[in-house]
């Protein structure tokens, strides 16, 4: 009875969020794994992809040097996308539109890698980064479903960082079906912001005003 409700505020949530069209919007994740999750819907207001997100409180020994985190320890976000069909997929922060974003792409073929900053709205301009700073990654297609994951720090004082107590903008993009990258976001593209201190922490911490 209890899973039965649960489930059943976890749809009226989603389908609240998909009337509204509301980018701020998000819910309880119907993925145990994760705390959070959100639905990606392009301009008409359709339903591309979902995102579910955790906050991560990790060990320093697996932590990249000199990253740093908050007060309550958090020092790490984890991210799973996943989109009803066969293509490479993205997701990252910016501080405005895409040009400047810094996106975790997924390859279906080459796995997942940090591409970015942004420098132009071509294929020129999304080059993958030098550096890289997921802690662990992976992509898999079954069944007709994309799935990207990965783990990064929230703040490695050289990529933009994520507010774990604020809002967060993010770009997002799905290519088109069975085409590699690079190749233009035909299965959708779209700009949303996630306000993290809405997330459950880890611990049970709760953000404050």
């Amino acid at each position: 009875m209890k899973l039965n409700i649960h489930r059943l505020i976890v749809m009226t949530l989603a389908l609240l969020c998909l009337s509204r069209n509301d980018r701020f919007c998000h819910a309880v994740s119907d993925d145990q794994g994760y705390t959070d999750m959100v639905g990606l819907t392009n301009d008409q207001g359709q339903e591309v992809a979902k995102v579910f997100y955790r906050l991560d409180v990790l060990d320093d020994s697996i932590m990249p040097k000199d990253s740093m985190a908050d007060s309550d320890g958090v020092n790490a976000i984890s991210m799973k996308m996943t989109y009803k069909g066969n293509a490479w997929v993205g997701i990252g922060l910016t501080t405005a539109g895409m040009v400047g974003g810094e996106v975790m792409i997924g390859r279906p073929n080459d796995g997942v890698s940090l591409f970015g900053p942004i420098t132009s709205i071509s294929a020129y301009g999304v080059q993958e980064s030098l550096i890289q700073n997921s802690i662990e990654s992976s992509i898999e297609q079954s069944n007709g479903e994309t799935i990207m994951t990965f783990t990064r720090v929230i703040n490695d004082g050289i990529f933009l960082a994520f507010n774990s107590k604020g809002l967060n903008s993010f770009i997002w993009a799905v290519g088109g079906e069975g085409v590699e990258f690079p190749s233009y976001h035909s299965g959708g593209r779209g700009l949303i912001t996630i306000d993290l201190s809405k997330a459950e922490r880890p611990g049970g911490v709760k953000i404050t005003d």
